[in-house]
């Protein structure tokens, strides 16, 4: 846990320096995700083989579990920084119940480590074709990380998306409490899924950015 830690000061120390202007090489980034990514994907394995655990539970057993091994300043920071990432997690995973109600979505699955450092956390089928998507927990960090992608000269393989979930759809959950804020969100991410399959992933990014609707799905 202690160089899962330090890796990710690390990775806040490059992002201040990116958002300074100041230049980042990818390898640089890369090399700490590999530190980091696998104690989120454990997170994950937990929240899948243990539908019923809430933030709580896992921040309590981390942080009880350090006290034992590591200073108080390690646990209470290790704690912190798990809820930071069940945070993202479960945006993650609502996405997903959001994609299930969705017609032509085929094979979805979670991204694995490989995948995951390349910028995706969700790999789905629709109608075929294979797509990506980047799951943010805001909307202000979905069109951050769009404006970014447009920026980049390649061709543009995953889509930044908000999941469209609010702290008050999980309360203290790893899942959204209330299946029918999935099933309305399906609509909007279907029209961007569909934008991608028949125009590429800049439209459906575009699509996102200039949506006036995109930030909103509780009236």
């Amino acid at each position: 846990m202690p160089d899962f830690i330090d890796a990710r000061h690390k990775l806040s120390a490059i992002e201040s320096r990116r958002l300074k202007g100041q230049r980042v090489v990818r390898s640089e980034k890369e090399a700490q995700l590999k530190r980091v990514l696998p104690y989120n994907h454990i997170l994950r394995e937990m929240a899948d083989h243990n539908p019923r655990l809430t933030m709580t539970d896992i921040t309590t057993f981390v942080e009880g579990f350090l006290l034992a091994s590591s200073s108080q300043e390690t646990a209470f920071e290790a704690a912190n920084a798990t809820r930071d990432i069940i945070e993202g997690m479960r945006h993650e995973l609502a996405f997903e119940a959001t994609l299930y109600h969705i017609d032509g979505v085929g094979n979805i699955r979670p991204a694995d480590i490989d995948t995951d450092i390349l910028g995706t956390d969700i790999e789905v089928i629709y109608k075929g074709e294979h797509f990506g998507f980047d799951v943010k927990s805001n909307p202000s960090a979905a069109r951050r990380c769009a404006n970014d992608n447009l920026s980049y000269a390649g061709k543009i393989s995953t889509i930044p998306i908000w999941s469209g979930f609010e702290g008050r759809d999980f309360g203290d959950s790893l899942r959204i409490l209330d299946q029918k804020a999935a099933i309305e969100r399906a609509s909007f991410v279907g029209d961007v899924l569909e934008a991608a399959y028949q125009h590429g992933c800049e439209r459906a990014i575009n699509m996102i950015l200039h949506d006036g609707n995109v930030s909103k799905i509780h009236s």
